[in-house]
């Protein structure tokens, strides 16, 4: 049965996290970097991924309860730090992007790609790609399925499966960095930092509307 619960868990947990459709916010916030910094640190968000959805399929409602905090306020939470950060990528030019000018040549690509990652965890790995939907998801499989030793080895195979597919997509953001150029990456840097404020009004507005049941509702929202 577990490659049933690994189909089921892959297929939906990968079009959750959707990092063929985040790389170009991946490619954006971190365009200034060299490529072998760059390729660390999609390693690093690999990594953090298996590690954020493992952890929510294993512990279920247990962390959120322990802190006493529901999904919706997660949600609205999320929205708001994806907010500030779509905002300041339309705002902020990318001649302003500067990184410390401390000799990092002289640092290995794994010590700059850790301080770079220090800095884009948030909102890179969450709530982009670990977020909400894809925790609530992590939350409903684990509930839904019965707890045996083959549910658990499908469902962390294909964490883990999707976790390196990730890798694999996000290292592909050198290539695309080099096909669009500083201009080209200067418009998709406004262009997806509009794309982050749209998703964060989805966030706060799908927290509202589950505190609020269901009195606002997407669709009115879509359709006003």
């Amino acid at each position: 049965m577990h490659a049933t619960h690994f189909a089921i868990f892959f297929i939906t947990l990968f079009s959750i996290v959707n990092p063929i459709g985040c790389l170009p916010v991946f490619v954006a916030c971190t365009h200034t970097d060299p490529p072998r910094v760059r390729n660390v640190i999609a390693i690093f968000m690999g990594i953090f991924i298996f590690l954020g959805l493992a952890i929510f399929y294993l512990t279920g409602t247990a962390i959120l309860h322990f802190f006493e905090v529901s999904l919706p306020a997660f949600r609205i939470a999320g929205g708001i730090v994806l907010l500030l950060t779509g905002i300041k990528m339309l705002n902020t030019a990318q001649s302003d992007i500067t990184h410390p000018n401390a000799p990092e040549h002289r640092k290995s690509a794994i010590k700059q790609a850790a301080s770079r990652f220090q800095t884009i965890f948030i909102p890179l790995v969450f709530p982009i790609f670990v977020g909400p939907g894809s925790i609530s998801t992590a939350i409903i499989l684990s509930s839904q399925y019965p707890d045996s030793w083959a549910t658990r080895f499908g469902a962390m195979s294909a964490i883990t499966v999707v976790a390196g597919l990730t890798i694999v997509i996000l290292l592909s953001s050198t290539a695309i960095k080099k096909v669009l150029g500083s201009l080209g990456m200067e418009i998709c840097t406004r262009l997806f930092g509009l794309i982050l404020v749209a998703m964060a009004v989805q966030f706060i507005l799908v927290g509202f509307s589950n505190v609020t049941h269901d009195f606002i509702t997407i669709q009115h929202a879509m359709n006003p």
